[in-house]
């Protein structure tokens, strides 16, 4: 990945990558290796991302208050 690392408000070190939605999403930098195992048997190895949105200690002092008829401000 070739994104620069920048740091969050909280403190921690952080990639930003683009979803197909167009909508970038904050990542923890450290990659895990993941396998998945389909139907058949047969596996994959995937190297796999967090979220920062997961594990941002922070998280819920950041969140952006929905407002709405459904929602209370």
């Amino acid at each position: 990945m070739g994104e620069p690392v920048i740091k969050c408000r909280c403190g921690a070190e952080i990639r930003f990558v683009k979803l197909r939605s167009g909508k970038s999403m904050p990542i923890d930098p450290q990659a895990y290796n993941m396998v998945a195992v389909a139907k058949d048997g047969f596996a994959d190895v995937l190297q796999c991302y967090v979220s920062h949105f997961a594990s941002c200690p922070m998280a819920e002092d950041f969140r952006q208050r929905v407002k709405g008829p459904d929602h209370e401000e």
